[in-house]
C-alpha cells in the first residue's frame, strides 16, 4: 500500500517544504495586523473568559466566556471557535494563531490535490500544486487568514470532495457532507455567497443531469432544511440585529458606469496573479525586479482552454466559480480587494490542472514547463519578503511596533489603556492575553473641528488618573486626531515611553496627562562631542544639521557610566530617509525618554556618568551639546 503512495507521499512532502520555505522564515517578524486581529479578540475571551456579557442575538455567555454568533454584520465567529482552542493550549502570541492558519492551508493543498487527482490523475494534482505554490498573493494571505478566505476555501473544496464521491455512486452521506460544508462555510463570512452561488450554478450546468437522478425526492427538501438548521444563529442574528440587512443594501450596489469598475477589477486580477500587491506588507514599493511574468496568466487561460475543449465537467465547474466570484466583485463598490479576489483560489487552480491534465502529455509537459517558471518567480518574491519582515517588522500597521507597546502595558496592570489610532487596540488586547484593554476612539475623532459631545467625552477621558495614551506615527490623520484630543487636557501630555518598530521606520509613543512635565531647568554649555554628566544632570540637547547620503549613515548616542561600562544607546539610522534637513534640528535627551525616530538599546541599568554622541553622516554637523540641570 505505501509503494502504490509513494509518489503522492514524495509530492506532499515537496509541497510541504515548499510552503514551509515560503513562509516559516517570516510569519513570527511580521507585526499582527489590526483585520488578522479580528477573530482572534473573541478567541481570546472563549478560551479564557471576559467581564463582557454577550446576550440575544449576539450570541450568549457560558461560564464567564462571551460565545459570539456573530463578529460583525456580515462576518461570521467559528474561525473565533478555532483559534480559541489553540489559545487555550499554546497560550495568545501571533505565531499561534499564525500555526493555525498554515494548518486550514495544509488543508486546501491537501484537498485540492485530492480533488484535481481524482479527476485527472497525477499530472494534474502535481500541476494544481504547483499553482498554489507560485501563487504569491494566496501564499502571502494564507499565514494571516487575511480577509478571512481560509474556511471559505477549505470547506469548499471538502463539498467538492464529497460530491466526487457521490457522483460516482457512494451513499448520500457524501452529498449531506458537502451540504454540511457548504453551510458550515457562511459561519466564516457571508460573502460566501460569492462562491456558493457561481458553485451551484456550475453544478446544476454540468452535473445536473446526475445529481437528479442520484437525488431520491427526499433529498432537496433534507438538505434545505439541515442547511437552514446550521445556519440558524446566523438567521436569529439577522432577525434579531436589523443592521445586518441594511450593511447588505448598502454594499450591494449595480454599478451606474461598468467600465470603470471592470478595469479597476481586471488590473486587481492581473496584480494577483502576478504577485506584486502584497508585498507592500513589508516595504512600499517593491523593487522593479519583482514585477513577475505573466507565466499564471498564461496557465489560467490555457487551463480554460483545455477544460472548453476536453469539456472536463468539473474543470468547467471550478471555472464557473472562480470567474463568478470575479463577477460578484462588480456589485460591491468596496468590494475588489486582493482578500476579495482571493476567494477564486483554489478553483481556479484545480480548475486550470484538470483541464490541463485532461489534455495530451505534451500539454502536461508545457505546463509543468511554464509552472517552474512562475515557481522561480514567485520563489524570489518570497525570499524578498523574508529579508524585509527580517529588516521591518512590518509595514505600517503590520509593523510590530505594536508587539513592544503590549508588552510595556502588560507589566503596568495598574495602568488603563486609550488610543486615537485605529489599528492598535485589538492587537493589543491579543498579545496581552486579554489583559490590556485599549479603549479605541478613532471614529468620534476623525471629525476636525471635534463636535460637542465629542469634545465633552474626550475631556472627562483625558483627565481619568492612570490612563496612557497610546499614539502612532503611521498616518498623519492619527497625528492630527491626537492633537486634538491631547487640547482638550489644558497641559501638555508627557511621553513616558517609545516603542520602535525593528527599522525604526514608525513608532508607537505612551502619553500621560496626569504626571508632571518633565523637569528641566538652566541650561550649562558642554565642551565637544564626549563630555561628562554631572549628577544632578536632567536632560541633553544638541543641533543636528547636515544631509545624509548614504544608506549606512546615522547618528549614535552613547550614555556610560561611571565605570565606562555603556548603559544604552539611542541610534538614528539612516537607510529608510534619504536626506536629513539641512536646517538644523534640535534633538533632546532625558534619563527616561528619547526622541521620535530614534531607536533605543538598552544594556544594563544603571545612571549615566558620560555621554558619546557619533555621526557616520559625511556632512552633517553636530553643535551645541548642553547640559539641562534642575
Amino acid at each position: 500500500m505505501i509503494g502504490r503512495r509513494w509518489p503522492d507521499i514524495s509530492i506532499a512532502a515537496a509541497v510541504l517544504l515548499g510552503l514551509g520555505l515560503a513562509t516559516l522564515p517570516w510569519i513570527g517578524k511580521l507585526g499582527m495586523e489590526y483585520d488578522e486581529a479580528h477573530f482572534l479578540v473573541p478567541a481570546v475571551k472563549i478560551a479564557f473568559g471576559a467581564e463582557e456579557v454577550l446576550h440575544p442575538p449576539y450570541g450568549v455567555t457560558v461560564a464567564h466566556r462571551p460565545l459570539p454568533f456573530m463578529t460583525m454584520p456580515y462576518v461570521g465567529a467559528l474561525d473565533a471557535y478555532v483559534y480559541a482552542i489553540a489559545y487555550w493550549c499554546f497560550g495568545t502570541d501571533t505565531i499561534v494563531s499564525r500555526w493555525v492558519n498554515l494548518a486550514m492551508g495544509v488543508l486546501i493543498f491537501l484537498l485540492t490535490y485530492l480533488v484535481a487527482y481524482r479527476e485527472a490523475g497525477r499530472w494534474a494534482a502535481v500541476i494544481a500544486m504547483g499553482l498554489v505554490l507560485a501563487d504569491v498573493e494566496l501564499i502571502l494571505h494564507l499565514p494571516m487568514n487575511y480577509g478571512p478566505i481560509l474556511l471559505q476555501q477549505a470547506f469548499t473544496m471538502g463539498a467538492l470532495a464529497c460530491m466526487q464521491k457521490w457522483w460516482k455512486g457512494a451513499s448520500g452521506w457524501f452529498f449531506f457532507g458537502a451540504v454540511t460544508l457548504m453551510a458550515m462555510a457562511f459561519h466564516e463570512k457571508l460573502t460566501y455567497l460569492w462562491i456558493l452561488g457561481p458553485l451551484v450554478l456550475g453544478i446544476a450546468l454540468f452535473y445536473g443531469k446526475l445529481s437528479w437522478t442520484r437525488s431520491p425526492w427526499w433529498y432537496g427538501p433534507s438538505a434545505l432544511v439541515w442547511a437552514v438548521v446550521l445556519v440558524s444563529p446566523i438567521l436569529y442574528f439577522a432577525f434579531g440585529a436589523p443592521d445586518t440587512f441594511g450593511f447588505g443594501k448598502q454594499s450591494t450596489q449595480v454599478p451606474l458606469a461598468w467600465r470603470p469598475i471592470v478595469l479597476e477589477r481586471w488590473q486587481m486580477f492581473d496584480a494577483m496573479l502576478r504577485g506584486v500587491n502584497s508585498l507592500g506588507f513589508v516595504d512600499a514599493p517593491p523593487p522593479i525586479e519583482l514585477q513577475r511574468g505573466y507565466w499564471l496568466h498564461i496557465l489560467f487561460f490555457a487551463g480554460l482552454i483545455s477544460a472548453v475543449i476536453a469539456k472536463q465537467r468539473m474543470a468547467l465547474v471550478l471555472y464557473v466559480t472562480a470567474i463568478g466570484v470575479w463577477c460578484a466583485n462588480l456589485l460591491f463598490p468596496d468590494a475588489g480587494r486582493m482578500h476579495h479576489l482571493l476567494l477564486m483560489a483554489p478553483f481556479w487552480q484545480a480548475g486550470a490542472a484538470i483541464g490541463l491534465g485532461s489534455s495530451r502529455r505534451m500539454v502536461q509537459v508545457a505546463a509543468c514547463g511554464v509552472v517552474l517558471l512562475a515557481g522561480w518567480d514567485a520563489a524570489k518574491s518570497y525570499r524578498w519578503f523574508t529579508e524585509n519582515a527580517s529588516r521591518t517588522g512590518g509595514m505600517h500597521h503590520w509593523s510590530d511596533m505594536t508587539v513592544g507597546a503590549a508588552r510595556w502595558l502588560e507589566a503596568r496592570p495598574e495602568l488603563e489603556g486609550a488610543t486615537v489610532n485605529w489599528g492598535i487596540s485589538r492587537t493589543v488586547y491579543v498579545l496581552t492575553g486579554g489583559r490590556s484593554n485599549l479603549e479605541e476612539h478613532y471614529f468620534e475623532t476623525l471629525a476636525s473641528p471635534l463636535s460637542d459631545r465629542t469634545k465633552k467625552e474626550m475631556t472627562a477621558v483625558v483627565q481619568k488618573r492612570r490612563l496612557v495614551w497610546l499614539v502612532s506615527d503611521v498616518m498623519q490623520s492619527y497625528e492630527e486626531q491626537w492633537l486634538r484630543v491631547a487640547e482638550l487636557s489644558g497641559h501638555p501630555p508627557v511621553q513616558v515611553a517609545e516603542f520602535p518598530s525593528r527599522n525604526g521606520r514608525l513608532h508607537l509613543r505612551a502619553y500621560r496627562f496626569d504626571l508632571p512635565e518633565q523637569p528641566v531647568g538652566k541650561w550649562r554649555q558642554a565642551g565637544g562631542l564626549e563630555f561628562d554628566l554631572p549628577v544632578d544632570w536632567r536632560s541633553v540637547r544638541f543641533s543636528l544639521a547636515g544631509v545624509a547620503d548614504k544608506e549606512n549613515e546615522g547618528i549614535l548616542i552613547e550614555w556610560i557610566d561611571g565605570e565606562g561600562k555603556r548603559l544604552w544607546s539611542d541610534h538614528r539610522p539612516m537607510a529608510w530617509i534619504p536626506h536629513i534637513t539641512a536646517k538644523a534640528s534640535l534633538l533632546e535627551f532625558g534619563q527616561d525618554f528619547h526622541p521620535k525616530t530614534f531607536l533605543r538599546t538598552r544594556e544594563k541599568p544603571g545612571e549615566a556618568r558620560r555621554v558619546r554622541i557619533e555621526s557616520t553622516l559625511e556632512k552633517a554637523r553636530i553643535t551645541m551639546p548642553e547640559i539641562g540641570l534642575p
